[in-house]
């Protein structure tokens, strides 16, 4: 399920910038610049068997597409009159997809001045990853912190389709729109529509939504399999959009500014590889 569509992902974004980034980055002297993945052509995987930097070709995975790069960004500013200075939540995932199944991204967060990156490489059972000024290591897919990086990233089961969530904004109207080299479907939803989302996404949509003000949100959905190719959402919301057990300490009268964008391109580009980074 796409639930960086859903206005949860809000709630859901900022708490794990609130409490991922920070319970990791406590535990690290000081951040350092992110290094790009290394590649190379084969290597040892703790199977003890040579696996092969898989490259673009035809897919079995759920995605309709062969392969594709994309990012994800976040920005939450949070305004406070009872505070001097405004604070600035960011995150930034980067990454790529080769189908069936091979995975390579960073993800980097920035919350109140404290920064941590992660990085992993996956390709079918195996994987590599890495945190913040650490070396890689080989592991597997199961691994908890492999595991724990997947949201937002290609490897998340549900980074591109949700048929249900499809079929729900089928009741909107949509205008056709050729985005990244891809024909899609453009669905534009504002605050106003609330109501109508709360039918068409449950009753829960309301309370995840609490506090938000003002909402627009556009999705770029491909036409034939209703993958996501593209999404903007910008919203500003109160407080309580961080949930009644928030430990920020902030008044009823701040605000907070959320932008998130999700973008793929590159789609079926068979120039794109992935290779084990060790």
């Amino acid at each position: 399920m796409p639930r960086y569509l859903r206005a949860a992902l809000i709630v859901a974004a900022i708490a794990l910038l609130a409490t991922g980034a920070v319970a990791c980055t406590s535990s690290k002297k000081k951040s350092q610049p992110q290094t790009p993945t290394p590649a190379a052509t084969e290597r040892e995987t703790p199977s003890g068997t040579a696996t092969p930097g898989a490259t673009a070709g035809p897919g079995t995975s759920d995605s309709p597409f062969d392969s594709f790069h994309y990012t994800v960004a976040l920005d939450f500013q949070v305004n406070d009159p009872e505070q001097p200075t405004s604070s600035l939540v960011n995150g930034q995932v980067e990454g790529d997809f080769v189908a069936p199944d091979a995975h390579s991204f960073t993800s980097t967060f920035d919350f109140f001045g404290l920064s941590f990156t992660e990085e992993a490489v996956i390709i079918g059972e195996d994987a590599w990853y890495r945190e913040t000024g650490d070396d890689w290591r080989a592991t597997t897919l199961s691994d908890p912190d492999v595991q724990n990086a997947l949201s937002l990233t290609s490897a998340d089961p549900g980074f591109l389709q949700d048929p249900e969530f499809e079929s729900n904004l089928a009741g909107l109207n949509s205008e056709d729109d050729t985005i990244n080299g891809i024909e899609t479907r453009r669905y534009t939803i504002t605050r106003e529509q609330v109501e109508a989302l709360a039918q068409l996404l449950g009753e829960d949509f309301l309370a995840d939504a609490a506090g938000i003000q003002e909402l627009e949100m556009t999705v770029w959905l491909e036409k034939e399999s209703g993958s996501l190719v593209r999404a903007d959402l910008s919203a500003t919301a109160g407080p309580e959009v961080f949930g009644e057990d928030s430990t920020l300490d902030l008044s009823a009268d701040a605000t907070v500014t959320i932008q998130m964008n999700i973008n793929l391109t590159r789609i079926n580009d068979e120039d794109i590889s992935i290779e084990p980074p060790i």
